[in-house]
């Protein structure tokens, strides 16, 4: 939500609900509505998976979110979402959140192409639906960095790879399509180095643009003095 949004300039009033933070209940829907936000970061979007609406929790299927779940409350979004881009609502989406890598911290040397066909196959049919996504954000909160990895996350290579892969993936699939990245959970790790200059160094390598820079704050008590 915007705090004090007319101390910090045009850039910040853009700043909206960026965490989904929902339960698929109507009361928070409703407080949506009345909030007006101007951008939604959003990572439960179930448009290229509609089966999953009737037949999420059936045994043996992974479910993906109470709106995924749910016909009704899966109509009340659309109609919540209608509502705000008719206010002038940008929409971010997190592809990474959704379908078969939901949940995980790394993509493998041997899951790339199929990385490559999931995220060009949802850019490509939201272009073609004509699906409200302004700004395509590829993962949130990386754990990667030029250093060693831990057990279960991605590694150096292994998240640029990714990246690569999904970059590419969302420029042939729409080359008008605005990414953000990388969404680190800080842009420096003290207790490990830097992060946002490495990969920035990547992307002008790569001749890659980067249309949104994002990382997040730490919290409070993980902040550097005087931040």
């Amino acid at each position: 939500m915007v705090v004090k949004a007319e101390d910090r300039g045009p850039v910040w009033l853009l700043t909206g609900l960026l965490n989904e933070g929902n339960d698929g209940n109507k009361d928070y829907l409703d407080m949506l509505a009345r909030l007006k936000p101007r951008h939604w970061r959003q990572g439960n979007w179930p448009f290229w998976y509609p089966v999953s609406i009737t037949t999420a929790g059936q045994e043996g299927r992974k479910t993906w979110g109470d709106f995924r779940g749910s016909p009704k409350a899966f109509g009340q979004l659309l109609e919540t979402m209608l509502r705000l881009r008719e206010r002038g609502m940008t929409l971010q989406l997190l592809p990474a959140h959704n379908g078969p890598f939901y949940g995980d911290h790394r993509i493998e040397s041997h899951e790339i192409e199929e990385w490559r066909d999931y995220i060009y196959t949802a850019v490509k049919y939201c272009r073609i639906m004509g699906t409200p996504v302004d700004y395509w954000e590829v993962w949130n909160e990386p754990r990667a960095g030029p250093y060693e990895a831990k057990p279960g996350e991605f590694t150096w290579e292994e998240y640029l790879a990714a990246w690569d892969a999904a970059y590419d993936a969302i420029r042939q699939a729409n080359p008008a399509a605005k990414i953000v990245g990388p969404s680190y959970s800080r842009g420096e790790d003290p207790n490990r180095g830097k992060r946002l200059e490495p990969f920035l160094d990547h992307c002008q390598e790569k001749g890659q643009k980067l249309d949104i820079l994002s990382f997040h704050f730490p919290s409070v008590k993980d902040r550097p003095q005087g931040m």
